[in-house]
């Protein structure tokens, strides 16, 4: 088993550990449970780099408190159920204390109940469902919920774009439910109606029916959702294929922005499109990643850069609280506030939730196969 981590490790371009010689008792464990396969991989990988790239940094600084990182990354391969079994082998085999991520509003769900009965810190990574923290004192995540991003996109759909008729084609997850929900609400709230809610379950392939019936509702908008690429991708072939909605604009949550939907669509993307991401630029932090890894990240730097600051704030909260988790999770409370990153100035609410103003949003469209990101304007 060890041997195969360490080889799926290398395969990504992620660092065993460099510049000490480990040993157990004088190292500081820090989990880690990003989908390296999967679904999700293709934003999970470029996280759990990002969390490297600070880890080798702090290393070759000296550590925390002088002892070294030991990063010991598990597979969620996308899944709740490989998710629980990483947490678990964290927790009672490795006796890690802090864990960075896991990754997603389903996985973070599910394994979070886990870490928090056991008093072990959780910083989640893309995890935008909106409450799946409230209930856990000792579980952070630098991922905005899906309020502030889904009220956007309803609120433009309704006064920027003059919408009125909307159907709403979303995965059955957490995740989609939450961004499909705040959208919904932001789009009534202004005036438009949402004619059709219809969720489908993951791996589904076959949405003709769904998209027969909404084609009957004289639509000028459809919301269309899901966790990976190519589920969304295929929805958008089939709407090519039924030659539907040659008039409606889509909209949905940033993930439908990607090469990869566009990809797996078959190169078919309709003209009149809109989301909204989370915004954040770093050149110096960028190249770093790229010098080290040959690619730009896969998914919206926001989310992806935002686990080195996760790194570096996890280590001054170590470094004050020589390792006890429960002075850790009051420093992210108290003292992480404003705390000026590479990628945000971090604060969190009671309920470890970033707060992150709305101004870091941005209106992203497709246009001639290109993402093309503007400021917000609702006037």
């Amino acid at each position: 088993m060890v041997t195969v981590v360490i080889v799926a490790m290398l395969a990504l371009g992620l660092s065993i550990n460099s510049n000490f010689a480990l040993n157990e008792e004088k190292t500081i464990k820090i989990g880690g449970i990003f989908s390296l396969t999967g679904d999700w991989a293709y934003g999970a990988i470029p996280e759990a780099r990002f969390a490297q790239i600070a880890i080798d940094e702090i290393n070759v600084s000296g550590g925390i408190n002088g002892k070294p990182i030991e990063f010991i990354l598990e597979d969620a391969r996308t899944n709740p159920v490989d998710a629980i079994s990483a947490a678990n082998k964290l927790i009672n085999i490795d006796n890690v204390k802090f864990i960075l991520g896991p990754d997603t509003a389903p996985n973070s769900a599910a394994v979070i109940p886990i870490t928090n009965s056991n008093k072990v810190f959780t910083m989640s990574a893309t995890t935008t469902a909106k409450d799946v923290l409230n209930d856990y004192e000792y579980a952070f995540r630098v991922s905005p919920d899906s309020r502030d991003g889904g009220g956007l996109i309803g609120e433009l759909a309704a006064k920027k774009y003059n919408l009125k008729r909307m159907a709403m084609i979303f995965e059955n997850s957490n995740f989609d439910l939450s961004w499909a929900e705040d959208t919904r609400d932001s789009f009534e709230e202004n005036g438009g109606e949402v004619l059709l809610f219809e969720k489908y379950n993951t791996g589904s392939v076959n949405l003709k029916t769904v998209l027969l019936k909404a084609s009957t509702l004289n639509l000028d908008v459809i919301y269309v959702s899901g966790r990976a690429p190519m589920a969304v991708g295929n929805i958008l072939k089939q709407i090519k294929e039924q030659g539907l909605f040659e008039d409606t604009m889509l909209i949905g949550h940033a993930i439908i922005m990607n090469q990869n939907v566009i990809e797996a669509s078959g190169s078919y993307f309709p003209e009149n499109n809109f989301s909204v991401e989370v915004y954040a630029e770093n050149a110096e932090l960028l190249e770093k990643y790229v010098s080290r890894y040959k690619e730009e990240p896969s998914f919206i730097f926001f989310f992806n850069a935002s686990m080195y600051d996760a790194v570096y704030m996890l280590k001054e909260a170590i470094e004050a609280c020589d390792e006890e988790v429960t002075c850790v999770k009051e420093y992210f409370h108290n003292e992480i506030n404003a705390w000026g990153g590479e990628v945000a100035d971090w604060s969190f609410n009671e309920f470890g939730d970033p707060l992150i103003p709305t101004a870091f949003y941005k209106e992203i469209s497709i246009v001639n196969g290109e993402k093309i990101r503007s400021d917000i304007s609702l006037n």
